[in-house]
C-alpha cells in the first residue's frame, strides 16, 4: 500500500509511514506470535527489509539492505521485541506482579535528577 500509494513522495515520508502503519502492527504480531525459529524471525525480518527498499526506493539486487536499515535508522523487529520483553519483565518486577528476588539484581537510583521510586541501576557485578 505505501509503495503504490507514496510513490512520488520523500523517503522521510514513506519511512514515517511504514512507522505509523506497519510497525506497530509487525511488533504487535511478533509479540504475541514470538517466533523464536530461524524461520520465523527471517520472515518477520523480511517485512522490515522490503519496507526499507520501498521507503529508499532502491530495489537494485545489488545494493544491501543492511546499510539501508542503517541508513534509516531502523533496528531490527527482533531487537525491538527483545527490548519490549526485557521492559516488561522489569515493569513487572519492580511491581512485584511476578516474584524474582531482585535484592543482588536491582538496587533503587539515588542522588540522580528525574530518579522516583520505580527507577533503578543496574548492579549486576556480585
Amino acid at each position: 500500500v505505501i509503495q503504490r500509494n507514496l510513490t512520488h513522495f520523500p523517503s522521510r515520508v514513506k519511512a514515517t509511514c511504514y512507522k505509523a502503519l506497519v510497525l506497530p502492527h509487525l511488533e504487535y504480531s511478533a509479540t504475541v506470535w514470538d517466533p523464536y525459529t530461524t524461520k520465523g524471525i527471517q520472515v518477520v525480518e523480511a517485512i522490515q527489509r522490503r519496507a526499507a527498499r520501498v521507503a529508499l526506493n532502491d530495489f537494485q539486487q545489488t545494493c544491501c539492505v543492511t546499510h539501508m536499515l542503517n541508513d534509516l535508522q531502523w533496528p531490527l523487529v527482533s531487537k525491538r521485541r527483545r527490548n519490549a520483553q526485557i521492559t516488561t519483565l522489569n515493569y513487572k518486577t519492580v511491581l512485584n506482579i511476578i516474584k524474582i528476588p531482585t535484592s543482588n539484581l536491582l538496587k533503587p537510583a539515588q542522588g540522580c535528577r528525574g530518579s522516583h521510586q520505580c527507577s533503578f541501576n543496574s548492579s549486576m557485578h556480585t
